[in-house]
């Protein structure tokens, strides 16, 4: 047999995480610099996915 997942408590936990994580990512594009408009069309294409 294998062994089982344990079934996520509080799935709301792990988007909350994602969410800062994707949110991280465009704010290190911006501290270094990337204009807010380029940023925000590589998220319109996925770019930040």
């Amino acid at each position: 047999m294998e062994p089982t997942r344990p079934r996520v408590r509080y799935p709301a936990d792990e988007l909350r995480t994602l969410r800062r994580t994707k949110m991280g990512k465009g704010l290190l594009l911006w501290l270094i610099g990337i204009p807010l408009p380029v940023i925000l069309l590589i998220w319109l294409f996925g770019g930040l996915h």
